[in-house]
């Protein structure tokens, strides 16, 4: 139930407010807890089509360097 404290909104604003809830709950169901989970770059899931890469935030993090013959010149690549 959503109860308007303040102002008189129009039949459409409300609307258009009510859409906006709706759109953001759906996106926040679909997501679930996956993508908060993915630590790897490559253990990331895609995004789904309701989902917009721009908020993944884990996207911004770097896979964990790995040990190895030529690691140093490999950790200068994303």
């Amino acid at each position: 139930m959503i109860t308007i404290l303040r102002g008189n909104p129009t039949p459409e604003e409300l609307a258009a407010m009510l859409t906006v809830l709706a759109a953001c709950s759906a996106v926040s169901r679909d997501s679930g807890p996956a993508l908060a989970t993915a630590t790897d770059q490559q253990e990331r899931p895609a995004a789904s089509a309701g989902t917009s890469g721009w908020l993944d935030r884990s996207a911004g993090l770097r896979a964990p360097l790995r040990i190895g013959p030529d690691s140093w010149r490999r950790s200068a690549w994303r």
